[in-house]
């Protein structure tokens, strides 16, 4: 974001595009996130952009970009501040593209003296941006108390660990899935269990926990417990956990969640737990044959019964 050299084609793209594409982007993050007002004893309507969600890291190069294009910022407060000056500048460069809807954040005599232009919103040709990517492995690195999410991506659930990442369906709309719905997948959930031989399975949250253990009782109730199961034809080291989900909305849920994350290499050491016995499979019992009695002698002729008269 905020650059004057973009590349297409292994060519520079005119710099008019580069401004016209950055003040473009300031315009939507400005709407979004920025306000023009009066604060306090002054007269002047100073900018401000609210930045809560960025990391100290992120609003240097937020203010390096703007200050590339002439605006001179403070952060302060999760959000950055401009002056008198910087406020009109801002509001010069963004007017352009700020519908009317949303022209009251713009500085008022900036408001009134440039005009929308919705043409300046036609996307026009695509524009390549980077035409090379480098990628860094950085899986080998430590990463001790990183605080992993669940990721929605086209309908689909993933939790991504250190580890790895487990991949499996939901229900639409993240609704809970219905008894018949479990049904049909626990057969395929006992066949990837088999083919895998883990000796320790965690189940995230009330769900999981449930179905793994045959039983009502609550995940708040069992987290942090182990406890060896059989799992299909497995038996293994069932670790009930919070789902990290929840564990989001709730300090102390959170904590309570890390806490039982750093009992998993204790239980990872211990191994397997002892197998069941495998179950003998009973041999189909062998059909009868059939006599085959096409040549067969004639039989002899019962003996006649006496009579008792």
């Amino acid at each position: 974001m905020l650059r004057d050299d973009f590349y297409s084609d292994r060519k520079v793209v005119p710099k008019w595009i580069a401004e016209r594409l950055n003040a473009r982007m300031l315009a939507f993050w400005f709407m979004d996130d920025g306000y023009t007002r009066i604060r306090g004893g002054r007269r002047q309507p100073l900018a401000e952009i609210a930045t809560v969600g960025f990391s100290d890291g992120d609003l240097q190069v937020l203010m390096w970009g703007l200050q590339r294009l002439g605006l001179s910022a403070k952060a302060s407060r999760r959000r950055l501040y401009f002056d008198v000056a910087a406020t009109k500048r801002l509001s010069h460069l963004i007017a352009p593209y700020v519908p009317p809807s949303m022209r009251y954040k713009l500085h008022p005599d900036v408001a009134s003296d440039t005009p929308f232009d919705a043409d300046y919103l036609d996307p026009g040709a695509t524009v390549v941006a980077y035409d090379e990517v480098q990628v860094s492995d950085v899986t080998d690195r430590e990463r001790d108390g990183a605080t992993y999410f669940c990721i929605d991506v086209e309908d689909t659930n993933n939790f991504v660990t250190a580890g790895g990442v487990v991949h499996n369906c939901r229900p639409p709309d993240n609704r809970d899935p219905h008894p018949n719905e479990i049904e049909a997948c626990r057969r395929y959930l006992d066949k990837q269990i088999e083919l895998i031989e883990p000796t320790v399975i965690c189940t995230l949250g009330n769900f999981s926990t449930k179905l793994l253990r045959a039983d009502t009782t609550g995940i708040s109730r069992l987290h942090g417990q182990e406890e060896i199961r059989v799992v299909g034809s497995r038996a293994v080291r069932l670790y009930p956990l919070y789902h990290p989900a929840a564990a989001l909305y709730t300090p102390s849920t959170l904590e309570a969640l890390r806490a039982d994350f750093h009992r998993i290499p204790d239980l990872l050491a211990a191994g397997a737990p002892p197998q069941p016995e495998p179950v003998e499979e009973m041999p189909e019992p062998e059909e009868a044959p059939v006599p085959d009695r096409s040549r067969d002698e004639e039989p002899e002729p019962a003996a006649p019964q006496l009579g008792l008269f």
